[in-house]
């Protein structure tokens, strides 16, 4: 019961957009563990023949968990299992959506990507982080007008920084590097500590051709990583 009464707060009868469930046993495996105990002790001071049939039956249900176990272990040998084994189950997982999106732009897959990114935003609209990496996306296939036509259906994210990080990301790739530059300011200026925007800036003032800037910047990114 006690395992039960655990587990049904986190059976999905709300859904959940959590890639990493198993910290939700924790609490009902006591109970579990606490039946296990029990068991053990009739053993010990039942007739032998009942006694065999009691350890059997947990010597089973031991190594039945660590099969268990085990298979569940090969999901966490890469962010790509993990994610992989969470879209098998629930294909429009926000997270799962954004990380493995992610990871297909890494690996300049991006019409892979941008499906996976399309898929998240239909299950939650307002992740804001899956939206930046969908417009990214389609930035990097070159889809300058779409890219931009997302950005301003979306304009009221202006105090977000990540909004003008993706619209100087927008604009580096159609050559405009000043616009680029004034809107990677804007984001600077709403958020001065997170390295990513000065490597966008360092390569902004690099195809402007001016090397010092793009290395002070570089040296900002080592600053913030200390």
């Amino acid at each position: 019961m006690w395992f039960l009464l655990g587990l049904l707060p986190v059976l999905n009868l709300v859904p959940l957009d959590s890639l990493l469930n198993d910290r939700f046993l924790y609490f009902p495996l006591a109970g579990a563990c606490l039946v296990l105990a029990e068991y053990l002790r009739k053993a010990m001071v039942a007739p032998a023949r009942i006694r065999g049939v009691i350890l059997s039956c947990v010597c089973l249900a031991l190594v039945f968990t660590m099969a268990l176990t085990m298979r569940r272990n090969l999901v966490w040998i890469s962010e790509e299992a993990l994610y992989g084994d969470t879209l098998t189950k629930n294909p429009y997982s926000p997270r799962a959506c954004n990380g493995m999106g992610l990871l297909l732009l890494r690996e300049n897959r991006a019409e892979d990507a941008l499906m996976l990114f399309r898929a998240g935003l239909l299950a939650d609209p307002y992740y804001g982080q899956l939206f930046y990496n969908y417009v990214q996306a389609l930035i990097q296939l070159r889809r300058f007008q779409e890219a931009d036509e997302q950005l301003k259906k979306n304009s009221d994210h202006m105090e977000d920084p990540n909004y003008h990080h993706v619209y100087a990301l927008l604009y580096k790739e159609k050559g405009h590097y000043r616009r680029a530059l004034e809107s990677i300011n804007k984001a600077i200026d709403l958020n001065p500590f997170l390295a990513d925007y000065y490597i966008t800036r360092s390569k902004i003032y690099y195809a402007m051709g001016d090397l010092e800037a793009a290395a002070r910047d570089l040296n900002k990114v080592s600053e913030i990583a200390r």
